[in-house]
C-alpha cells in the first residue's frame, strides 16, 4: 500500500508540471494536446504488443471500444485544459481541476449506478463555495481570470468523465493494454477535430508551424512527464487503490502547481486562492469519508 500511495504522489507530481510546459509554450492549444496524446501512444505502442501477445485471448476491437469513450474525453479534456490554463494562473487552474472528487460521486452514479448520499452533498456545497470564491476574487482582480476559470471548471467535467471510465476498466488484465489505446485514440480524435476546423474555416493551424527547438523539447516534456509518467501512474493507481483514495491524492496537485507556478511563472497566488483551497479541500474530504463505505463495498 505505501509503495502504492508513494507512486500516485509521483504521479500527481508529475501531472502538475503540465500547466508550466503549457504556458511556456506557444503551440496551438488544440494541437498542442494532439501532440501529447499521440506521442504518449506511440512512444508506448511496443509495450501494448507485447501485453496483447501476452495475453492472445483479449479481443483487440474490445478493447479499443472500450477505450474509445475515455480517450475522446481525454483528448477533449487536454485541448479544454490547455486553452483555460493559459488564461488563468497555474495555481487556479489545478485547483479548479482537483474539484475531481466532488463531482466524481455523481459520475459514479450516472455511469455505474453507484448512490450518493447526503454528506456527499454537502461535501458538494462547500466545495463549489471555494469556486465562488476564487471567482469573485479573481473577477475584480483580474477579469481575465473569470473565463480561464471557467474553461477549467469545463475540463473538470471532462476529467472527471476520463477518471471514473477508468474506474469502469479497471477489469483489463494489463495497464498497457488500456492505456496505450487511450492515448491514441486521445490524440487522433483531437487531430481529426483540428483537421474538420482547418477544412470549415474555424481555425487556421499549420502543425509545421512550432517546429523550433524551444518548442519541440517542451513538447517532449509535455508528452514524457505528465502524460507518459502523470497520466499512466494514475490510471495504475485506479487499478491497484479505491477510487476515491486516488482523488483525495490527486488534490495535492495545487499545491504543487502553485509552488511550480510561483518558481517558473512568478505567479503569486491571491489571498483568496488560499480561502478557496481550504474550503474545496475540506469539502472534498466531507464527500470522501461519506463515500468510503460504497466504495468498499463495489471494489
Amino acid at each position: 500500500m505505501i509503495l502504492h500511495l508513494s507512486l500516485l504522489f509521483l504521479g500527481v507530481f508529475a501531472t502538475s508540471t503540465s500547466v508550466i510546459f503549457i504556458k511556456l509554450s506557444q503551440t496551438d492549444a488544440v494541437l498542442l494536446a494532439g501532440y501529447r496524446a499521440l506521442f504518449a501512444g506511440v512512444i508506448l505502442l511496443p509495450l501494448f504488443i507485447r501485453e496483447i501477445r501476452k495475453y492472445p485471448d483479449q479481443n483487440k476491437g474490445s478493447l479499443l471500444f472500450r477505450s474509445l469513450a475515455p480517450g475522446i474525453f481525454l483528448g477533449v479534456h487536454f485541448a479544454v485544459w490547455n486553452i483555460g490554463a493559459r488564461l488563468t494562473p497555474a495555481a487556479n487552474s489545478t485547483l479548479i481541476i482537483n474539484m475531481l472528487p466532488i463531482i466524481t460521486p455523481f459520475l459514479l452514479y450516472a455511469i455505474l449506478r453507484e448512490l450518493i448520499n447526503r454528506a456527499e452533498v454537502y461535501g458538494t456545497l462547500l466545495s463549489l463555495a471555494g469556486l465562488v470564491v476564487l471567482g469573485v476574487a479573481d473577477y475584480r482582480i483580474n477579469e481575465s481570470h473569470v473565463l480561464g476559470n471557467a474553461i477549467c471548471l469545463v475540463s473538470l467535467v471532462l476529467y472527471a468523465f476520463y477518471m471514473v471510465w477508468g474506474s469502469k476498466n479497471r477489469d483489463i488484465p494489463s495497464l498497457w493494454l488500456y492505456v496505450v489505446p487511450l492515448y491514441l485514440i486521445a490524440g487522433i480524435a483531437t487531430m481529426l477535430v483540428l483537421l474538420l476546423g482547418n477544412i470549415v474555416g474555424l481555425m487556421e493551424v499549420d502543425p509545421l508551424r512550432y517546429n523550433t527547438l524551444r518548442e519541440f523539447s517542451l513538447i517532449l516534456a509535455l508528452v514524457f512527464i505528465p502524460t507518459v509518467i502523470g497520466h499512466t501512474i494514475l490510471n495504475y493507481s485506479l487499478k491497484h487503490l479505491r477510487g476515491q483514495t486516488v482523488s483525495i491524492i490527486v488534490l495535492s496537485q495545487f499545491i504543487f502547481g502553485g509552488v511550480l507556478g510561483y518558481l517558473y511563472l512568478d505567479e503569486i497566488p491571491d489571498p483568496a486562492f488560499y480561502i478557496a483551497s481550504v474550503l474545496i479541500v475540506i469539502g472534498a474530504l466531507i464527500v470522501i469519508i461519506a463515500v468510503q463505505p460504497s466504495r468498499t463495498k463495489t471494489e
